[in-house]
């Protein structure tokens, strides 16, 4: 029962979170063709993050399946 619970409220927060409202309001992409300079300038890093994005708001989130 608490299982279903947990269920509905992950769902209420992911829904959430990929409405549009909240994706305009706080989702901010870098702008094109800016790699930071911690990247850029780094061999050992470059070749692999050249391309990157980056995360939704700037900030990398550690993530892991428990």
């Amino acid at each position: 029962r608490s299982n279903l619970l947990a269920v509905r409220i992950f769902h209420r927060v992911l829904n959430m979170i990929i409405s549009k409202q909240f994706y305009t309001h706080y989702v901010k992409l870098p702008p094109v063709n800016q790699t930071p300079s911690e990247i850029s300038d780094n061999p050992k890093f470059f070749p692999f993050f050249k391309d990157c994005l980056g995360a939704i708001d700037g900030t990398h989130i550690s993530a892991f399946v428990p």
